[in-house]
Protein backbone atom coordinates (compact mmCIF):
# COMPACT_ATOMS: atom_id res chain seq x y z
CA UNK A 1 0.00 0.00 0.00
CA UNK A 2 1.06 3.57 -0.47
CA UNK A 3 1.24 6.07 2.26
CA UNK A 4 -0.70 9.25 1.09
CA UNK A 5 -2.49 7.47 -1.75
CA UNK A 6 -6.13 5.86 -2.26
CA UNK A 7 -6.07 1.91 -2.29
CA UNK A 8 -7.80 -0.60 -1.57
CA UNK A 9 -6.40 -3.96 0.16
CA UNK A 10 -7.18 -7.02 -1.42
CA UNK A 11 -7.60 -9.72 1.34
CA UNK A 12 -7.90 -13.52 0.53
CA UNK A 13 -8.59 -16.24 2.64
CA UNK A 14 -8.07 -20.11 1.97
CA UNK A 15 -9.70 -22.68 3.44
CA UNK A 16 -12.73 -20.88 5.14
CA UNK A 17 -16.14 -22.23 5.32
CA UNK A 18 -18.24 -20.04 3.60
CA UNK A 19 -21.20 -22.20 3.99
CA UNK A 20 -21.43 -20.67 8.02
CA UNK A 21 -19.42 -17.54 7.50
CA UNK A 22 -20.86 -14.66 9.62
CA UNK A 23 -18.53 -12.01 9.87
CA UNK A 24 -14.91 -10.65 9.67
CA UNK A 25 -13.56 -8.48 11.42
CA UNK A 26 -10.56 -6.66 10.40
CA UNK A 27 -8.28 -4.94 12.49
CA UNK A 28 -5.49 -2.38 11.32
CA UNK A 29 -2.27 -1.78 13.53
CA UNK A 30 0.81 -0.21 13.30
CA UNK A 31 2.36 -2.56 16.07
CA UNK A 32 2.09 -6.00 16.36
CA UNK A 33 0.91 -6.13 19.91
CA UNK A 34 -2.19 -6.89 21.90
CA UNK A 35 -2.32 -3.38 23.11
CA UNK A 36 -1.48 -1.20 20.24
CA UNK A 37 -4.06 1.17 19.00
CA UNK A 38 -6.60 -0.04 16.20
CA UNK A 39 -5.76 2.46 13.53
CA UNK A 40 -8.60 1.26 11.05
CA UNK A 41 -11.35 -1.03 12.32
CA UNK A 42 -13.78 -2.63 9.97
CA UNK A 43 -16.30 -5.52 10.09
CA UNK A 44 -17.72 -7.60 7.11
CA UNK A 45 -20.74 -9.49 7.54
CA UNK A 46 -22.61 -11.71 5.30
CA UNK A 47 -26.25 -9.56 6.60
CA UNK A 48 -24.61 -6.00 5.78
CA UNK A 49 -21.52 -5.75 2.65
CA UNK A 50 -20.98 -2.61 3.08
CA UNK A 51 -18.60 0.20 1.57
CA UNK A 52 -16.18 -0.24 3.85
CA UNK A 53 -15.74 -4.05 3.57
CA UNK A 54 -16.86 -5.72 0.32
CA UNK A 55 -16.74 -8.87 -1.69
CA UNK A 56 -16.83 -9.34 -5.57
CA UNK A 57 -19.52 -11.38 -7.57
CA UNK A 58 -20.41 -13.32 -4.14
CA UNK A 59 -16.76 -14.37 -3.71
CA UNK A 60 -16.81 -15.05 -0.18
CA UNK A 61 -12.69 -15.82 -0.12
CA UNK A 62 -11.79 -12.35 -1.40
CA UNK A 63 -12.34 -9.32 0.30
CA UNK A 64 -11.54 -5.49 -0.58
CA UNK A 65 -11.10 -2.69 2.10
CA UNK A 66 -10.76 0.77 0.94
CA UNK A 67 -8.57 3.11 2.17
CA UNK A 68 -8.28 6.94 1.43
CA UNK A 69 -5.59 9.05 1.44
CA UNK A 70 -6.23 10.43 5.25
CA UNK A 71 -6.33 6.91 6.74
CA UNK A 72 -3.15 5.65 4.92
CA UNK A 73 -1.37 9.07 6.45
CA UNK A 74 -1.80 7.27 10.00
CA UNK A 75 0.54 4.75 9.52
CA UNK A 76 4.22 4.97 9.20
CA UNK A 77 6.11 5.85 5.94
CA UNK A 78 8.38 3.22 5.07
CA UNK A 79 7.30 0.73 7.60
CA UNK A 80 5.37 -2.48 8.11
CA UNK A 81 1.82 -2.56 10.09
CA UNK A 82 -0.03 -5.57 10.78
CA UNK A 83 -3.67 -6.70 9.70
CA UNK A 84 -5.27 -9.46 12.35
CA UNK A 85 -8.36 -10.61 10.71
CA UNK A 86 -11.11 -12.29 13.25
CA UNK A 87 -13.54 -15.07 11.37
CA UNK A 88 -16.96 -15.87 13.01
CA UNK A 89 -18.59 -18.50 11.83
CA UNK A 90 -22.39 -18.62 12.89
CA UNK A 91 -24.02 -21.14 15.45
CA UNK A 92 -20.50 -22.21 16.64
CA UNK A 93 -17.83 -20.97 18.76
CA UNK A 94 -15.30 -22.98 16.72
CA UNK A 95 -14.37 -20.22 14.76
CA UNK A 96 -10.42 -20.45 12.59
CA UNK A 97 -7.24 -18.85 13.70
CA UNK A 98 -5.86 -16.71 11.18
CA UNK A 99 -2.35 -15.27 11.58
CA UNK A 100 -1.23 -11.55 11.85
CA UNK A 101 -0.31 -10.73 8.25
CA UNK A 102 2.39 -8.00 8.36
CA UNK A 103 1.89 -5.25 5.12
CA UNK A 104 4.12 -2.39 3.81
CA UNK A 105 3.36 0.93 3.66
CA UNK A 106 5.07 2.15 0.85
CA UNK A 107 6.87 5.75 1.19
CA UNK A 108 5.05 6.90 -2.16
CA UNK A 109 6.31 8.42 -4.90
CA UNK A 110 7.81 11.70 -3.43
CA UNK A 111 8.61 9.98 -0.21
CA UNK A 112 7.28 11.68 3.14
CA UNK A 113 6.38 15.77 3.11
CA UNK A 114 7.87 17.94 5.97
CA UNK A 115 4.47 18.85 6.99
Amino acid sequence: MEYGMNSTLKVHFEDIDTSILESIEFIFKQYNKNDAEAIKYVVWSLANDSEDAFIIDGDLTNFYIPFTKEETFKFIPGKKFFIDARIHYADTFDNPHVPVVAINMLPGLFGVGDG
